[in-house]
């Protein structure tokens, strides 16, 4: 019995030896893979997951719009009372906090950002969008 336990420590002493020398191999989309031992945290877990975090900041999101599309946002929020300040282009404080200002008073979520909801009820949105 003695000789069966020390052999299945030798046993096992390879396999975990094996395990942590095996090669680096891609995991698949799918989740049919071998599964990790429970309590084990993957390195390349990490560094895939800052991978990813690398790609997102790479997508180039819109900050503001051009300077056509804030005259236009800036001439309609004039109209309605929301802007004092002549439509320069520039998408500064001033017409921020006017947007924010027309978001709320429309039951809209706050942002001082222009979203499509916000500039559909400016009469802006859609394809056709006209002054």
């Amino acid at each position: 019995m003695r000789a069966l336990g020390s052999l299945l420590v030798v046993a096992l002493a390879i396999v975990s030896l094996a395990w942590g020398l095996q090669a680096p191999t891609k995991r698949s989309a799918s989740k049919s893979g071998s599964k990790r031992p429970a309590g084990k945290k993957s390195a390349s877990k990490k560094s895939s997951s800052k991978k990813k975090s690398s790609a997102k900041s790479n997508v180039r999101r819109q900050t503001e719009p051009d300077i056509e599309r804030s005259r236009e946002i800036q001439e309609a929020l004039a109209r309605q009372g929301y802007l004092t300040s002549k439509p320069t282009g520039k998408w500064d404080a001033a017409t921020s906090d006017a947007f924010s200002r027309y978001q709320r008073d429309q039951g809209l979520p706050v942002t001082g950002k222009p979203d499509s909801r916000a500039l559909i009820k400016l009469g802006l949105g859609g394809p056709n969008h006209s002054q």
